[in-house]
């Protein structure tokens, strides 16, 4: 890593970054035409094997650093979320779930094992939904939170222009932690013995029984939400 040729150049530009985000997260003042720009991202849809689209919204610099500024805050919640949710401040978090799962097939070989993945998660989560998470869980950030999620933003897809009115956008730094948080109700419910989630991928594992029961729980509960 190479010296900074002017120190005291980067001191003030610090200065003025930081002024900034403190300007955004104890005020929350983004002027009202500004907010569908600042709050926007450019879409890329990346398609999927199966002939989908995962749409990837990515914002300015500016926003993407007050929301990694959040997150790294909100580290805290990940006890919150353990032991069902590993999407979110879990290093290797995938990989803890993989590996829970095989231990319990091998310690329970009769056991069913039922793997779920929401459609288009993201972007169908309710946003009432981790609004009312994070005014429990992180309310310092819910102004900054709630301002950027209450109104449709711009969302630039090639040289058309649509708008972000539903869901945490994939994309968004703080898109796990709203997910996470917003379905956290959901699969706390559940009775099953194995119960991992890594963001919209879960697994549960235990009797038929059980299994079933909560995959009927699931699919009503995720309705709510």
């Amino acid at each position: 890593m190479t010296e900074s040729a002017n120190p005291a150049e980067d001191s003030i530009n610090l200065h003025i970054l930081t002024n900034f985000v403190n300007l955004i997260l104890d005020t929350t003042k983004v002027p009202t035409a500004v907010q569908p720009i600042f709050f926007g991202a450019r879409l890329i849809p990346l398609k999927k094997k199966d002939g989908g689209l995962r749409p990837i919204a990515v914002g300015n610099t500016l926003r993407r650093l007050v929301s990694k500024i959040v997150c790294n805050k909100a580290r805290g919640l990940v006890n919150e979320l353990l032991p069902f949710q590993y999407g979110f401040g879990v290093r290797q978090g995938g990989e803890a779930c993989i590996h829970a799962a095989r231990r319990f097939l091998t310690e329970n070989p009769t056991s069913c094992l039922l793997k779920i993945d929401f459609k288009n998660a993201f972007n169908c989560v309710s946003r009432a939904a981790f609004l009312e998470a994070i005014a429990i869980h992180l309310p310092g950030a819910f102004n900054y939170i709630k301002l950027a999620y209450d109104n449709p933003s711009t969302l630039l897809c090639q040289t058309e222009c649509l708008e972000s009115a539903e869901g945490a956008q994939q994309g968004d730094p703080l898109g796990p932690l709203l997910f996470c948080l917003a379905i956290h109700s959901v699969i706390k419910k559940l009775q099953s013995p194995l119960n991992v989630w890594y963001l919209d991928d879960g697994t549960i594992g235990g009797t038929a029984t059980q299994v079933f029961s909560d995959f009927e729980i699931v699919k009503d509960e995720s309705q709510k939400i």
